[in-house]
């Protein structure tokens, strides 16, 4: 199937490039299997990428959490008691520099090359100076896929071993721009929608993965959530109707 073929709910996850078996065995560990189930995979979380702070600046913010872009200029593993390991990141921008720590994940380290640039979104704390304490990080490419990435309002999702923030990212574009919108069925009537204030199924799907604001992504996870407790609700009383026609 060709990448500008429309794409169905049902569809296979392998009809999306760069999903072959091995990969597709991972999102089955995500009980992903179809392009519906891509889709209906949630975004647990949100985080605002659209004011990303010099490093200079993101000192003065102790116990807060920043964004900021910088390079890698050195990535080591440190032996702490107990048994316990860390990696501490030595991170560089045009303002100055700054220590990431991940306290018990000492091998992560490599991880970071030297002279790759990366988004590190955390809490300013201190370790010998100013540190980002275990931050979220997403190592940039310097193509068309860092727009999905920085700069935005980004999807944080539930993960498995060996998939990334990225991947799925890119998959879920994709599948939403390829997906034909007549397969989209909106199982709420529109009485329900307008009294809650509730977008059209489609429209909910592009605001919960990619939202303009924070609170658009919540509202559309919100929108979901009600009707899946709806269908909840309604298959307990169809259970309830059919018992009493049996009594």
């Amino acid at each position: 199937m060709g990448e500008t073929t429309p794409l169905h709910l049902d569809d296979p996850i392998e009809t999306l490039p760069g999903i072959g078996p091995k990969r597709a065995g991972l999102l089955a560990n995500l009980g992903i299997a179809t392009v519906r189930e891509l889709l209906f995979h949630l975004p647990r979380d949100y985080q605002d990428r659209r004011r990303i702070m010099r490093i200079a600046d993101a000192v003065k913010h102790k116990g807060e959490s920043v964004t900021i872009e910088a390079k890698v200029v050195r990535a080591r593993s440190m032996r702490l008691r107990r048994g316990m390991s860390m990696t501490i990141v030595e991170l560089r921008d045009s303002s100055g520099d700054i220590k990431a720590t991940f306290f018990g994940r000492g091998s992560l380290f490599r991880t970071f090359e030297p002279g790759a640039r990366g988004l590190f979104t955390g809490v300013i704390g201190e370790y010998k100076g100013p540190s980002l304490k275990s931050p979220d990080y997403e190592m940039l490419s310097g193509d068309a896929e860092d727009r999905l990435n920085t700069g935005r309002v980004v999807p944080i999702y539930r993960l498995t071993q060996k998939l990334t923030q990225r991947m799925l990212r890119k998959w879920v574009a994709c599948a939403l721009q390829r997906l034909d919108p007549a397969s989209i069925d909106d199982p709420l009537p529109e009485r329900l929608r307008l009294e809650h204030g509730f977008l059209p199924a489609a429209e909910a799907l592009q605001a919960a993965h990619f939202p303009d604001e924070m609170a658009d992504g919540r509202a559309a996870r919100k929108r979901f959530a009600y009707e899946e407790l709806l269908a909840i609700q309604l298959g307990i009383l169809s259970e309830r109707a059919a018992r009493h026609e049996d009594a």
